[in-house]
């Protein structure tokens, strides 16, 4: 009797644990089902479930949530911007193809009899254990001064945030002249500029003071122009809730505004190409500060209102087409001379032109705007292709920053001596006679009254 009942027992605790392990099954399938459904709407989430395991997919880059990230890891850099880094790489190069380090000699301002009489802003630079120092000035004229400090605060910005992804990453210690001149007048010494001529492969070129600000034409802060900007394209795709309009009611004209006074003959080629012309929005601007005129001046942010616009250099690179390509338009560059840290990047032929190639004089412009006028399907194709390219992803704050840093870094690794602390540094920048670093706001150190700032941006 006692065995009977003791193997009742038995079964009635296997059917129990049996009927257990059955609900248990269902109700994790049915959480599963229900994970998967909340995942799938929520697109912000980065896990994903597959094949029994909840999965996290490669980063990828997504300009809505990363376009200000200034502390991307070096891996998400790399990921996120390929090709960008192609300047850099270039410079370096050519120093290895030489079999050139860079030297503690070759890292000096000018001397007065170098100068020639021509004011030519440079700064001595320094960085050192983490900390950037302007060790020296040699002043030009302004707004030189500003544009070395917009560069300067990029520069402060990005190493700031290195240490914001992947741990705390210390930049190796770095010792360069920064040119804020509108060209490199040293060429055959490595340095850094906001661009090099096509014929100089000795200047590293580095973002230009326009990812900072651009003073000079009242364009303010690079990130209030983005938004700005914005704006203006969000009334193109009824974002805005006002206005349903698309690429067609986008004005069908070529813009294009401009000092004279610069790089007169191309610019003047340009205005006579285009005079006359029903696509044509193209005039001088006329600006006299003293005085208070300015006329035929466009706010840079209402160039996205214009089907096409019009790239031009000046005395050297111009600033221009880094604004223009945060438009969904269509850009038309001439032949250029001049190379800005993102031009490897600008593709006229193949799948996926970015803008339109025009002749260094303009002669073909009205062929062009033409072929464009006649394709509209191909030119909304590029302007989505410039503006995907560059405002979404290459010309953003967070490319640039990794930009910065990973330049730092090249150019340490071709750099033939390790700098000095910045109050050995100030006694030898002393000892060679440059003038010394004044105005910036900072506090003096070393010997000899030897300007040397610590930049607190």
């Amino acid at each position: 009797m006692w065995f009977k009942s003791n193997r009742d027992c038995r079964m009635i605790l296997l059917c129990i644990g049996l009927v257990a392990v059955f609900f248990t099954f269902a109700h994790l399938r049915t959480l599963r089902i229900r994970a998967k459904e909340y995942v799938a709407s929520d697109s912000s989430s980065q896990w994903r479930y597959s094949k029994g395991f909840w999965q996290r997919p490669p980063w990828q880059f997504d300009a809505g949530r990363d376009a200000f990230n200034y502390g991307l890891s070096d891996e998400q850099c790399d990921a996120a911007f390929p090709g960008l880094f192609a300047e850099i790489y270039r410079a370096r190069d050519h120093l290895l193809k030489h079999n050139k380090t860079i030297e503690r000699a070759d890292v000096h301002l000018y001397h007065d009899e170098e100068r020639a009489g021509r004011p030519h802003y440079e700064l001595h630079v320094l960085l050192h254990d983490g900390e950037l120092y302007v060790v020296h000035e040699n002043e030009g004229v302004w707004p030189h001064r500003y544009r070395a400090a917009a560069g300067l605060a990029s520069l402060h910005r990005a190493l700031a945030a290195a240490g914001a992804a992947g741990g705390p990453r210390r930049l190796p210690n770095v010792e360069f002249v920064l040119n804020a001149d509108d060209y490199y007048a040293r060429p055959g010494e490595p340095g850094f500029a906001d661009g090099r001529h096509v014929d100089d492969p000795w200047t590293w070129v580095m973002p230009d003071f326009g990812g900072w600000m651009f003073s000079d034409d009242g364009v303010q802060s690079y990130a209030q122009f983005r938004a700005d900007a914005a704006l203006v394209e969000r009334e193109y795709d009824g974002a805005d809730g006002k206005s349903g309009g698309g690429w067609d009611d986008k004005i069908p004209k070529l813009a294009w505004r401009g000092s004279m006074t610069l790089g007169e003959s191309l610019r003047q080629a340009l205005v006579e190409a285009a005079r006359g012309q029903e696509w044509s929005d193209v005039s001088a601007m006329e600006i006299l500060a003293d005085q208070g005129i300015r006329n035929n001046v466009l706010d840079m942010a209402e160039f996205c209102r214009y089907k096409y616009l019009a790239h031009t250099e000046g005395l050297s690179w111009s600033g221009r087409l880094r604004y223009l390509l945060n438009c969904e338009s269509v850009p038309l560059v001439h032949e250029r001379e001049w190379v800005a840290h993102f031009y490897p990047l600008l593709e006229a032929a193949g799948a996926r032109p970015n803008f339109v190639a025009v002749r260094r004089d303009w002669s073909d412009l009205a062929a062009r705007m033409r072929e464009l006028e006649a394709s509209p399907a191909r030119a909304r194709a590029i302007a989505r292709e410039a503006a995907a390219r560059f405002r979404d992803r290459y010309l953003t704050p967070a490319a640039e920053a990794c930009y910065l840093r990973r330049m730092v870094a090249v150019y340490a690794s071709v750099q033939g001596f390790e700098p000095a602390s910045h109050y050995d540094v100030v006694e030898e920048e002393d000892d060679e006679g440059s003038s010394g670093a004044m105005g910036w706001g900072g506090r003096r150190r070393g010997g000899n009254g030897a300007g040397c700032l610590f930049l607190t941006i």
